[in-house]
């Protein structure tokens, strides 16, 4: 009996050790297409550009706002020249940055 557990203890795989990083722009930019091929992408073109939080898990905070405009993306760099960026800062970027891609 005991020499079956340890088998079985020898089979086990760690989880972590199969874990793939998802590719969450690849993910969105499908989602948006899908949106597009529906027609519902045309309604969000229509109202123009829309920025949001999109984490990129890569502890830059510069580069965790993506923007869309139902048929294009776009992550900006922002705040280049901060060394620390806290998320007020990066929401108040992210929104001069969605004015200036939508013209205001």
């Amino acid at each position: 009996m005991l020499g079956e557990t340890t088998d079985m203890a020898a089979n086990q795989q760690d989880p972590e050790s199969n874990y793939v990083e998802p590719d969450w722009e690849a993910e969105g930019k499908a989602a948006g297409d899908e949106a597009m091929a529906q027609g519902r992408g045309q309604m969000l073109s229509d109202v123009g550009w829309s920025c949001y939080f999109d984490v990129t898990f890569n502890n830059d905070w510069h580069d965790d706002i993506m923007c869309s405009n139902g048929s294009s993306y776009d992550r900006p760099y922002l705040r280049q020249d901060d060394d620390f960026v806290n998320e007020d800062e990066l929401w108040a970027s992210a929104l001069e940055y969605e004015a200036a891609l939508n013209g205001r």
